[in-house]
């Protein structure tokens, strides 16, 4: 959820097949639309099961990091493009269920 708006949520889908990260900026009405947040092409998020969604607390419109089965992606876009961010952060390719993110740590 974004941190000052209730109705701007993310949420992740598991499984394969389909988009995996979704967003909607109407939570708070009967009928909410979701946009895929997954992207397209080489940068796209991958087709593996996604698990848990965070969102940078200082760019919650933009910046998001996905817990998968293969460990962590990133995108600073809004979802046009993903990036495997588990080497640089020094993390192992493991499923990941849950994130937090701190506040003013970038």
């Amino acid at each position: 959820m974004h941190p000052k708006d209730p109705n701007d949520i993310t949420l992740v889908l598991s499984g394969t097949g389909s988009s995996h990260i979704y967003r909607s900026v109407n939570a708070g009405i009967a009928t909410p639309t979701f946009t895929s947040l997954a992207g397209t092409g080489a940068g796209a998020l991958p087709d593996i099961p996604a698990n848990c969604v965070e969102r940078m607390p200082d760019r919650p419109t933009t910046d998001f990091f996905v817990g998968t089965d293969i460990g962590v992606f990133y995108t600073s876009n809004g979802g046009v493009s993903w990036q495997n961010v588990g080497a640089p952060l020094g993390l192992p390719k493991s499923e990941v269920t849950a994130m937090k993110a701190t506040p003013g740590t970038g």
